[in-house]
């Protein structure tokens, strides 16, 4: 009878499994652990381990679920792209401006729903979610689509055109949206409040939302949605159920088919990218007299390479240093040349070397999780016996865990 209620634990624990989203975990120790979730609620995060253990987290115990998602609604190139002063990211269908001008409104994703935002709330608008967004430092930046920029002051943003002050001048200019590529808005930044409860949610489409009192539902084709409130304002399309009232805070719900990530906030702990912090070259940076700056890549991989020595300013508060390390050789080094390269990574935490690595070309990806005893980091990438030429490296996820 054991031996049976054994087995029927078991097959059940693994229709659970079958049916719970795969996911990564991410905890404060910042070692990556394959789970599946199985249920989400402001109070606890439920997964279920390697072995089929169920397991309850907090949600300050979590700071990240990354979740594969190879079914869900990749983004359309001619979609608007939106970023919020809050890290907010709205992808979807150019709906027009507000009717005062001081608003824009964009479709949420694929869903039957737009969102109104208030341009004092915006960062950047990418008319194509994939165009360039230019640089911005006191003034905000108009780029057109013909490469051009202008700088001054967006003043009003209709459905068909804006109205833009160029430098001094007393009067705006009106551009039609066809010819703007992506305006930069000179608002400053603002940590996203971390209330209890508060999930970063990031959609396959890029969208990035802030979520309240989140829950996981199964449906009855077997996957599931994740649903809760948004603080933002989203409505009805026109013409799509057009007596609906609008609630505030507003009900959104997707299939978790479109989730590729999900970050509960926390006060006590919160994940800082190395790559958004300033750095400073301390010494290296060029090989035989030709400059070799370290660079960061679109999606915050950091490339170096070897004699090089950065030191980064970390937040106060800044505990562990985690990232993923390996050598940055294309398919255009020829084999007979691979062998050459080879170089040592170097991390320094104040005078003290809390990792080092050799790093080859055909060894595999390296991870390094050390932790961080002073303010002061150094990553320093020094050639190997056969010269600098090919001692080019690149680091992912480079991440901070920052305790307040």
């Amino acid at each position: 009878m054991k031996c049976l209620l054994t087995v029927i634990c078991s097959l059940v624990l693994g229709t659970q499994a079958m049916s719970a989203p795969q996911a990564v975990l991410l905890g404060p120790d910042l070692e990556p652990v394959s789970v599946q979730l199985k249920s989400i609620s402001p109070e606890v995060i439920k997964v279920i381990d390697a072995v089929g253990q169920e397991k309850e987290l907090k949600p300050e115990e979590v700071l990240r679920l990354t979740l594969a998602s190879d079914t869900g609604t990749t983004p359309s190139p001619a979609q608007t792209r939106v970023v919020l002063r809050d890290g907010q990211v709205i992808v979807g269908d150019w709906a027009g401006g507000g009717g005062d001008g001081e608003s824009i409104s964009v479709s949420f994703g694929d869903t039957e729903q737009m969102v109104m935002l208030p341009l004092d709330e915006i960062m950047s608008i990418a008319m194509r979610s994939k165009a360039a967004v230019p640089a911005v430092d006191e003034d905000d930046v108009l780029l057109l689509a013909n490469g051009e920029k202008l700088t001054g002051f967006l003043e009003w943003m209709g459905a068909e055109a804006l109205d833009f002050v160029v430098g001094d001048a007393d009067d705006p200019i009106k551009i039609p949206l066809e010819r703007v590529a992506a305006v930069a808005v000179a608002n400053k930044p603002k940590a996203a409040e971390a209330k209890p409860g508060t999930l970063r949610v990031t959609r396959i489409d890029g969208t990035v939302l802030l979520m309240q009192d989140a829950t996981l539902t199964d449906r009855d084709d077997g996957g599931s949605d994740l649903s809760g409130l948004s603080a933002l304002s989203i409505e009805p399309k026109v013409g799509v159920n057009p007596g609906a009232s609008i609630d505030s805070p507003s009900p959104v719900r997707f299939p978790m088919s479109d989730v590729v990530g999900i970050e509960p906030l926390s006060k006590k702990t919160r994940l800082v990218s190395l790559s958004g912090r300033s750095l400073s070259v301390l010494d290296g940076g060029e090989v035989f007299g030709v400059a070799m700056k370290p660079s960061v890549t679109g999606d915050g991989a950091i490339k170096l390479h070897a004699p090089v020595k950065l030191g980064f300013d970390l937040p106060k508060g800044a505990s562990r240093l985690a990232f993923t390390v390996e050598m940055d050789l294309d398919a255009r080094v020829p084999d007979a040349r691979r062998s050459m390269a080879g170089c040592e990574l170097i991390v320094y935490s104040g005078d003290t070397a809390v990792a080092k690595h050799t790093l080859t070309p055909d060894g595999p990806p390296k991870r390094i999780n050390v932790p961080l005893a002073s303010g002061d980091l150094r990553i320093a990438l020094e050639p190997g016996i056969n010269g600098p030429v090919l001692d080019r490296v690149i680091l992912t996820q480079a991440e901070l865990l920052v305790s307040e």
